[in-house]
């Protein structure tokens, strides 16, 4: 989490790493560990505040 707070609010958006493939275009994905990753909601609205929603096991972050 450390890692993730100290990007600046355009890397999570320009790193292909973080995206998620889904309905909503807000949804991210983490790395927590080598073995868990945890989807965030990033902001839509210019914040810097991204939301937590769920910390999953890494094959599972992309069904």
């Amino acid at each position: 989490m450390a890692t993730f707070q100290a990007l600046t609010i355009a890397e999570p958006y320009a790193d292909k790493d973080l995206y998620l493939q889904s309905a909503d275009p807000r949804m991210r994905t983490i790395r927590v560990t080598d073995n868990w990753r945890g989807i965030v909601l990033a902001p839509d609205d210019g914040s810097d505040t991204f939301l937590l929603v769920n910390v999953v096991p890494h094959h599972d972050a992309y069904t």
